[in-house]
């Protein structure tokens, strides 16, 4: 049987947003935007690069069309990293609070 911890599982309909930077590769330095909804043992993007994939929180890796997908729930917030052959992009995503925006994100 495996136990995972009931704080690091994704909660239903989790909504996360954040900034991201292209850190090496094409476009080096620019600034990106991602929003991503975590739902029943899901993680699926709802706009940038397109990932949806099982996550139950805690660290993953993935690789899709997209890339090798690198992703960390370090509370409240999650850590993303996309390797796309020479281009890697690194993103902080915070929750998006209920009826509100999300706390802007200041550092990548």
């Amino acid at each position: 049987m495996l136990l995972i911890p009931l704080s690091t599982l994704a909660r239903a309909g989790d909504r996360w947003s954040g900034s991201g930077q292209i850190i090496s590769g094409r476009g080096h330095g620019a600034r990106l935007q991602m929003v991503v909804e975590t739902d029943r043992g899901r993680i699926r993007t709802l706009n940038g690069p397109a990932l949806d994939a099982s996550f139950s929180g805690g660290s993953q890796t993935f690789q899709n069309s997209e890339g090798t997908w690198q992703i960390d729930r370090r509370g409240q917030r999650l850590d993303i990293v996309l390797y796309r052959g020479e281009q890697v992009i690194r993103y902080q995503l915070v929750p998006v609070r209920k009826g509100g925006a999300s706390p802007q994100v200041s550092t990548v």
